[in-house]
Parts: C-alpha cells; sequence; structure tokens
C-alpha cells in the first residue's frame, strides 16, 4: 500500500513542479486549476484527477505512517523497558487510533485525547501526578501546556515536520532534571 501510494505521487506530483501548496490550492479553486492548466498545456479536467490522486496518495501514506504495525511494537517494547526499570512515560501519537490500539497492549496505561470528556481528563492526570499511572498515552493535545515533573521517558511515535511540535513533545519530559529520556519512533 505505501508503494503503492508512493508511485502515484511520483507520477502525479511533476504536473505540479513538485508544490505541494500549489496542489491543495488547485483542490480548492477551479479557476486557478484551469488557469494554471492553460498555462502549462494540461486538460483541466485530467489535471483536478491528478490533484486529487495525489491528495489521496499523500493521506494514504501519512495514515500507513501513522499507524504502524512496527512503530506500534516499538513503543509497546519501550514502555515494557522503561516501566520495568521504573521510568514514567508519555507516548506522543499522530491519531487516536493509535492510541487506542496501543493501549490494548500496555497495562495500566491510560489515554488523553480530545474525545474524553473533561472530567475523565482530570482524572487521567491525576492518576498520572499521583503515580498511579505509568504510562500516558496521548496525542497531539498535550504537546503544550502539561508539566508533570515525574514523567521522565517521553516516547514521540507521532510524525511531524513542525520543528516546534517536536520542541513541544520533548519539553514535556525533558524540561525538570537530568536523566529524562525523549525517544522518537
Amino acid at each position: 500500500e505505501y508503494d503503492k501510494a508512493s508511485n502515484i505521487i511520483k507520477a502525479h506530483f511533476p504536473y505540479f513542479n513538485g508544490d505541494l501548496k500549489l496542489v491543495y490550492n488547485i483542490m480548492g479553486n477551479k479557476l486557478l486549476l484551469n488557469n494554471y492548466a492553460e498555462a502549462n498545456g494540461f486538460d483541466p479536467k485530467d489535471l483536478g484527477m491528478r490533484a486529487a490522486r495525489l491528495t489521496q496518495s499523500i493521506a494514504k501514506r501519512k495514515s500507513i505512517l501513522a499507524n504502524s504495525i512496527v512503530k506500534k511494537k516499538a513503543c509497546y517494547e519501550l514502555s515494557q523497558y522503561f516501566n520495568n526499570n521504573e521510568r514514567k512515560i508519555i507516548v506522543f501519537s499522530q491519531t487516536k487510533k493509535f492510541i487506542n490500539e496501543l493501549k490494548k497492549d500496555i497495562p495500566g496505561s491510560l489515554i488523553y485525547h480530545s474525545d474524553l470528556k473533561d472530567s475523565d481528563k482530570e482524572n487521567v492526570l491525576k492518576k498520572v501526578i499521583s503515580n498511579e499511572c505509568k504510562t500516558l498515552l496521548t496525542v497531539k493535545s498535550l504537546n503544550e501546556g502539561l508539566d508533570i515533573p515525574s514523567l521522565n521517558t517521553g516516547i514521540c511515535a507521532a510524525y511531524t515536520s513542525v520543528e516546534r511540535d517536536l520542541i513541544q513533545q520533548s519539553g514535556r519530559i525533558g524540561r525538570f532534571e537530568e536523566g529524562k529520556l525523549a525517544i522518537y519512533v
């Protein structure tokens, strides 16, 4: 599936001079699509189809990467290793699907994401702060604003090309004392 999506991307991306922003702009603007097609000698209908297939393939490839079985296995094995060594872990994921599936494999782990009621979010954080929970699984909702000094290991399984997100994720555990770890999977 990943290779299939990659091949579609390789086949269609050159039509847009490798400009992903252009592709997304064309998808939402028929006038821009027609003007770009005319200026470059393309059939607008064909170019629109290429833009659609390209964006679908990019989304498919991102989904494959975000929910990779290999990534889940690595997160599980790392959490087991660090839990056995008395470390408190936060795992950042790209998707709720990933952390919901990972929770099934990591006993005693808790999930924190936007689908939880506010009261449930508070209960999760209380359990993490009071050391009732050694592994917290989350998505980007905890990238910023969470300060729990006892968290000493961060596993960043969320793909991001945004440097700020990487800094925020590692900052959830790394700012209070030496010996804290941020691991990127």
